[in-house]
């Protein structure tokens, strides 16, 4: 009887597939609690007088309306129709506000404004619909860093940077690099050297 001999090679492979197991890829964290970003809108009229101007009233019932809505940084308006002074001394009243401006043109008398709030709402952690399986190819399960993720989202000073971040812009970076230096070259007075010759002063 002849003896058939395999390579050692194809033996090792024959081993190796019958240990593997079709099982998925590795597959990311899954959406179900992350933060979502929605834009709350609001429009707003402002008339305008005989000569174009805005009244003293109507600027304090704007404000009124502005405090309730609550813009924060990141927020933004359009101003529509009225005279070119009218849209200047509005948007003077809004940039004090920390709000984006974009002004458009219109041939209306009045003033049309719209402003748009962007909010971020948060999942409850904890969410225990799915079982979890080691099994469900390696997915990181729904409450992994959620607790983390949260507060984050709820740190942002504009929530709409989570959809899509803003385009790099020129920082004053002296202050930092001047510290860095310092600390290199030794020159920097740690706290404890500036608190031993502050005792000794007096």
């Amino acid at each position: 009887m002849m003896k058939k001999i395999f390579p050692l090679s194809l033996l090792a492979a024959l081993a190796l597939s019958a240990c593997a197991k079709d099982e998925p890829s590795p597959t990311a964290i899954r959406q179900n609690t992350h933060p979502v970003v929605s834009d709350l809108k609001y429009s707003y009229r402002v008339p305008a007088t005989a000569d174009g101007t805005i009244a003293v009233s109507e600027l304090a019932r704007l404000d009124s309306f502005v405090s309730e809505i609550n813009p924060t940084f990141g927020d933004s308006v359009v101003i529509t129709g009225g005279s070119q002074d009218s849209q200047i001394e509005l948007e003077r009243f809004f940039k004090a506000r920390n709000l984006e401006v974009y002004r458009q043109t219109s041939s209306n008398s009045n003033i049309t404004l719209l402003l748009s709030k962007a909010v971020v709402t948060v999942g409850n952690c904890g969410n225990w619909n799915e079982v979890e399986d080691p099994t469900n190819g390696q997915a990181l399960p729904d409450n992994h860093g959620c607790a983390n993720r949260n507060n984050l989202a709820r740190m942002l000073a504009a929530p709409g940077d989570l959809r899509n971040g803003r385009t790099l812009s020129n920082t004053i970076a002296g202050p930092e690099i001047l510290g860095l230096q310092k600390y290199r070259t030794g020159t920097l007075r740690t706290q404890e050297a500036t608190s031993s010759n502050t005792t000794g002063e007096q």
